[in-house]
């Protein structure tokens, strides 16, 4: 590497750490200050409330990967056919252990929403209470859940594990693959759970492609002190550390959201006729997958993590 390009490397790591330390200095007191509100009742959580919740929960996910195991052609990507989408979602590929966590937190994820509906929860009560709920009636989905995350650690071994586990000894589970990203701050559900955010009045957010083209207008503004290098080592850097797999169906196949499809996990990008990029091609759907559930093991707002990618 030249000396342009090691001075390069070097300045840009000074700039995200710099960055780092200003979001770690704005976040961290928010975080240590956060304290359940005393003005919020507490529900009532009944252990056979809580146990029909999972029976309806493990009902409804059963059906809906029924339903995905014989998904259409109209339902997924196709790679001659769809080929930037499906290059992208084959990028974020989902392994086989990434499925299986997902169909985990799915049930937990239902009985949220079961329980929360069944027992109007508002949103403080889904973020500090549902995840205190009973699970002593539950017990093969607990088991089953902190199975996937439960292992020992050879103290002795010689050399540092690939998939990240047990080198850090006391806390064994940080850093590793196919583990649960943490939230900065509480998510902001629409129900609280799942579902897409809204307005304060309750009604949809304006579409985001209209917020894109408003906010992020497109100006030709070259950056001269700066080589392609500069993108590449932050896409090095971000897909070492950050790398989430999109959800797949059952049968680990690309899904296409657009136009109509009610997968749990679209969330498809409406496009104006008019768009100035994508009217030109007709296209007025953007695909868009949800990232991969991860299981929390516990009830609520939390359950809706990310897994890292092995």
């Amino acid at each position: 590497m030249s000396l342009a390009c090691e001075t390069e490397v070097a300045g840009w790591l000074a700039a995200v750490l710099a960055v780092l330390a200003a979001v770690h200095a704005q976040i961290e007191p928010r975080i240590s200050s956060r304290q359940r509100p005393t003005n919020v009742e507490r529900p009532q959580f009944r252990a056979d409330r809580v146990r029909a919740a999972f029976s309806r929960a493990r009902s409804e996910v059963e059906v809906r990967h029924s339903q995905e195991r014989g998904t259409t052609t109209g339902r997924r990507l196709d790679l001659g056919v769809h080929g930037a989408e499906a290059r992208h979602q084959l990028f974020l590929f989902s392994r086989t252990k990434s499925i299986r966590l997902e169909g985990i937190q799915e049930r937990f994820e239902q009985a949220s929403i079961d329980l929360a509906e069944e027992l109007r929860l508002n949103r403080d009560q889904v973020v500090w209470d549902l995840p205190e709920a009973p699970l002593e009636e539950v017990t093969n989905e607990v088991s089953e859940c902190e199975a996937e995350f439960n292992g020992q650690c050879d103290r002795n071994r010689k050399y540092r594990t690939a998939d990240g586990s047990c080198n850090n000894v006391r806390n064994p589970s940080w850093g590793r693959s196919f583990a649960c990203f943490r939230r900065l701050l509480p998510a902001a559900y629409g129900n609280s759970v799942n579902s897409p955010r809204q307005a304060r009045s309750g009604q949809p957010l304006p579409p985001v492609r209209d917020i894109s083209l408003r906010v992020h207008r497109h100006i030709d503004r070259p950056a001269r002190q700066y080589t392609h290098l500069f993108m590449v080592f932050g896409q090095f850097l971000d897909h070492d550390i950050t790398l989430t797999p999109l959800t797949r169906t059952q049968d680990n196949l690309l899904i296409q959201c657009c136009p109509d499809n009610d997968h749990s996990q679209c969330l498809p990008i409406a496009l104006r006729p008019d768009d100035p990029f994508f009217g030109q091609f007709g296209q007025t759907c953007m695909n868009f997958v949800r990232s991969t559930l991860c299981p929390t093991c516990k009830l609520g707002e939390y359950c809706r993590y990310c897994t890292i990618s092995g």
